[in-house]
């Protein structure tokens, strides 16, 4: 078409040279570009509180982000609006959810499940909204974000998961790749605008969506893979940002699944237990080449708690 046209639910009519749908993740025009269904419930559910930052101890961090991680759940907390207010957010997995309500991941069995942190975790829990219930929904990445006239934008095009906080950045990230590439194409070659913005921001938003999802899988574990996680964790120098380079830096290189760590923790756990014998040390170093020089202490010491552990269970 040589002009896109929006009908308004009063009759008003807008005739434009495209239209930008920045809906969010219920978006009532994604369809049109991609009609992939309703998002999906991924079994989550948030609770959100915020109270004013005088109430607030020193114990409670308030110059970081504090992250209480546990079996599907974690607790996070940090100082927002300038430093006036401090936002908590807990976020669980319900052992409750049926297919035909929405009647799960109520406040009591949030209470139920916060009920064995320690009591940082739950005084926090007093300070939480619990009138209102935010259940989490997922959608996967398109290949496509335009279709004639119409164009996605935000979580519209690519809802994420909130465990990486790029929702709002990643909007910023294709507003301005969109003007980017009008200014350069001009009104009379909105193909050629779509198409270089769907060429630059796809493949990024889409790594973003699935790191998104890495780390709510990396900061949930439970198990074998929760012992790894906290060796990491444990003796990481917690202002190394290496990892996250790729985010915030120009000229990002993308990468692939098996190369987060999420990635390769899974590739850990699935071939250690099928591999580890009483001498496990040829499958030990094939693991551990797998990652970085800087990570491989790192993994050699929690490998050797579940290479114990593995060995007492098999």
């Amino acid at each position: 078409p040589k002009s896109g046209m929006v009908e308004c639910a009063d009759g008003t009519r807008y005739d434009c040279n495209m239209v930008i749908a920045a809906d969010g993740l219920w978006s009532s025009l994604r369809k049109f570009v991609c009609d992939d269904g309703a998002p999906l419930s991924v079994g989550y559910v948030t609770y959100r509180g915020t109270i004013d930052i005088k109430q607030v101890s020193e114990e409670a961090g308030l110059e970081n982000v504090q992250f209480w991680i546990g079996p599907s759940m974690h607790l996070v907390q940090y100082p927002i609006r300038r430093g006036e207010l401090y936002n908590q957010a807990a976020v669980f997995k319900s052992n409750k959810m049926p297919d035909d309500t929405d009647q799960w991941g109520t406040k009591e069995e949030l209470n139920q499940r916060f009920s064995i942190g320690c009591e940082h975790i739950k005084n926090a829990l007093k300070s939480i909204q619990t009138n209102i219930r935010w259940p989490v929904y997922d959608r996967n990445p398109l290949s496509k974000w335009s279709r004639g006239r119409l164009v996605l934008l935000g979580d519209a095009a690519h809802p994420m998961l909130q465990y990486a906080g790029q929702g709002a950045a990643q909007a910023l990230e294709d507003a301005d790749a969109l003007v980017t590439a009008y200014k350069k194409y001009g009104p009379l070659k909105i193909d050629c605008v779509f198409r270089e913005y769907e060429q630059n921001r796809i493949p990024r938003s889409s790594k973003v969506v699935q790191f998104a999802r890495d780390i709510g899988t990396f900061a949930h574990y439970n198990g074998v893979k929760k012992i790894v996680r906290d060796q990491i964790l444990k003796k990481h120098d917690m202002y190394d940002y290496e990892f996250l380079k790729w985010l915030y830096e120009d000229n990002q290189n993308d990468g692939n699944r098996s190369d987060t760590i999420e990635g390769k923790i899974e590739r850990i756990t699935t071939l250690g237990v099928e591999k580890f014998s009483v001498d496990a040390s040829p499958y030990w170093k094939t693991l551990v080449d797998q990652f970085s020089p800087s990570l491989g202490n790192l993994l050699n010491d929690g490998l050797k708690i579940c290479r114990n552990i593995l060995d007492i269970v098999l």
